[in-house]
């Protein structure tokens, strides 16, 4: 990272929490990502099979986030990753893959310390 983009980041970490998320929102605001927070179950709905970056509103349960802010979504998780190391603020963002892992009918083989495979099948 260059000096002019470090001093950037130190001055931002000082901020006080209302100013963070003032430079959070114009972040925002010119990668033309939504600004409102609503239920998360909507956002998933709205953007099946792609990758969500949420910034979850701090009187949310950050592990298990019922509503947020959607920062970025993509089909490429680098597009993704790219858009959140951009962000000065990390604090309760909740980045994950919306959508099934293995397609229906595949297996998975899951490997422990013991040497004992198990399988598990996504649908039938």
């Amino acid at each position: 990272m260059n000096t002019q983009v470090e001093e950037l980041v130190r001055a931002i970490q000082r901020l006080s929490r209302s100013e963070k998320e003032y430079v959070v929102e114009s972040v925002l605001q010119s990668l033309q990502v939504e600004s409102g927070t609503r239920k998360l179950a909507d956002i998933q709905t709205q953007y099946l099979g792609e990758w969500l970056a949420v910034l979850v509103p701090g009187d949310e349960n950050p592990y298990a986030p019922q509503r947020g802010r959607l920062i970025a979504h993509s089909a490429d998780h680098a597009i993704v990753w790219s858009q959140v190391s951009q962000l000065a603020v990390r604090e309760n963002l909740y980045v994950f893959f919306n959508g099934p892992i293995v397609a229906k009918g595949f297996g998975v083989v899951f490997h422990d310390t013991t040497d004992t495979p198990v399988v598990a099948t996504v649908g039938s």
